[in-house]
């Protein structure tokens, strides 16, 4: 190794250390600087095993490191939650699903890391010849990189383990820095939590039960006093109506609707589910006997219940084909069965996802529950438009084009509306004794919205209603966690079964 290669690979250390003062949040350019230079330096190693170009071997490390800071950073703008381990499972459904992930990144980071990425390969490949590292023959020299890669790896994942976590990422960052929280995420990713699950009551009487997991649902009014009242007027008339209705706390900011789905299902905490909590889907897939956890869909189906899900997205999305089976739903309805479906905006819309609910409904001979997710008011939204005229349509005075986002979103609440309205009517006049519940998996992303009125809750809405339910069994406004909701429903059944006697 030459001086000039020394002075190349000091640099690269100290850029490497100092890029963290660009993460969010922010944190000490040495939170644990062992255990970074362990990372970087496997990286490189990695790089020149494949390359044996010793200069673009190092920069190859630091555009790795720049990726995964701009992908923290967007991430962190939009859902209020630093980059963590299970998020690189879903780097390939960015590529499947690039509409869902790349416009959070934004223009400007996305352009400066392409440009960087092009720059370093380019040059590191045409300007650069392989040297001679660790040994004058190229097998030989590969070979020892990977050989201390492969004593790299142990080392980094000793001390990994040993680390305290608290399981805020926004804290752990802090603490120890983006690459080593991630190291030690991941080391003790494996580790099962040791928490009891509450037992779910049991339904009475069999009637037909529906959940609908409403994309990004949340009374916005209170976001906005200018927002019409009317937007959620049959919200406001079955919550009045309802056995339970209120806030409901979520675990998720903007997105990441597994977490709510799986509390709901599961009937269990988030935050009870270890490092399970940041994608339980994936997480628990042919591992939900050794967490000791139930599930609602599983209870239903012992009890004789047919068991569906509709979803107009694709089914291998989070790997729900894996695991639904396992949750105990006899079928799964996903995009495939929406190609002629209508659509509002870019996805299938709530009225097409509610035609089928009812056509499932109509025709079968035996209690169902059906779990609908619905997708039409899912982001980003920056990527529709809308007219100053619709615009107005939505709020009691003038508004400008910084409104545009919460114009789009509150277009697609007022679907959600219509679909609730057009399924309780459906209820009502043919399956009074019917359970619904109906609630919002998290806020939708609109950052600018939310700074724009210093906002920063995290509840949705949440209510369970049925036509045939006693009105004095019916309660006020209460807050709710959304794995409280299965035996809230379930309770409801038990009270009916009473009144009809």
């Amino acid at each position: 190794m030459t001086l000039t290669d020394v002075i190349l690979l000091i640099t690269s250390l100290l850029l490497s250390f100092n890029l963290g003062r660009f993460c969010n949040p922010r944190h000490s350019a040495f939170a644990a600087p062992g255990l970074h230079l362990l990372i970087m330096a496997a990286l490189f190693l990695v790089a020149y095993a494949l390359t044996r170009r010793f200069c673009f071997s190092l920069l190859i490390a630091l555009c790795a490191q720049l990726v995964v800071l701009i992908v923290n950073n967007a991430k962190y703008r939009f859902l209020r939650e630093p980059l963590v381990h299970a998020d690189f499972a879903l780097y390939s459904q960015a590529i499947r699903f690039p509409r869902l992930y790349l416009p959070f990144v934004g223009i400007g980071p996305a352009l400066i890391g392409t440009l960087a990425i092009s720059a370093t390969l380019t040059g590191g490949l045409l300007l650069e010849a392989p040297s001679a590292l660790l040994w004058s023959t190229a097998l030989t020299d590969r070979l020892l990189a990977l050989a201390g890669l492969a004593v790299l790896i142990p080392l980094i994942i000793a001390p990994a383990r040993r680390r305290e976590v608290s399981l805020i990422p926004e804290s752990d960052m802090q603490r120890y820095g983006l690459l080593p929280m991630l190291a030690i995420y991941a080391a003790q990713s494996r580790i099962e939590p040791v928490a009891s699950q509450p037992p779910l009551p049991v339904a009475d009487g069999r009637p037909n039960l529906i959940a609908i997991q409403s994309e990004s649902f949340f009374d916005a009014r209170r976001l906005d006093s200018r927002i019409r009242p009317s937007i959620l007027g049959c919200f406001d008339r079955l919550k009045r109506e309802a056995a339970a209705s209120g806030r409901l706390r979520v675990p998720a900011w903007g997105a990441y609707t597994m977490r709510s789905e799986f509390a709901f299902l599961s009937g269990r905490a988030n935050a009870s589910l270890g490092f399970g909590r940041f994608d339980p889907l994936r997480f628990y897939r042919n591992r939900l006997a050794e967490g000791g956890i139930d599930s609602l869909a599983a209870q239903l189906r012992r009890q004789g219940y047919r068991c569906i899900c509709i979803h107009p997205y694709p089914v291998k999305f989070f790997a729900r084909h894996r695991i639904y089976p396992q949750l105990g739903f006899d079928e799964f309805i996903d995009i495939r069965s929406f190609r002629e479906a209508r659509r509002f905006g870019p996805y299938v819309s709530d009225e097409a996802v509610c035609d089928r609910i009812l056509e499932e409904l109509s025709t079968s001979d035996q209690p169902l529950f059906i779990f609908a997710i619905t997708m039409e008011n899912h982001g980003p939204l920056h990527l529709e438009s809308v007219t100053a005229a619709e615009r107005a349509t939505f709020f009691s005075t003038e508004t400008d084009a910084s409104d545009d986002n919460l114009a789009i979103y509150l277009r697609h609440l007022r679907n959600a509306d219509r679909m609730l309205e057009r399924l309780s009517d459906y209820l009502a006049e043919r399956d009074p004794q019917a359970v619904l519940a109906w609630y919002g998996d998290h806020v939708p992303g609109m950052p600018d919205i939310y700074q724009a009125r210093d906002y920063d809750d995290p509840t949705t809405d949440y209510l369970v209603w049925s036509a045939g339910a006693d009105i004095d069994e019916r309660t006020g406004p209460q807050e709710a966690s959304v794995e409280d909701l299965p035996g809230m429903m379930l309770r409801a059944t038990q009270r009916q079964k009473e009144l009809c006697v």
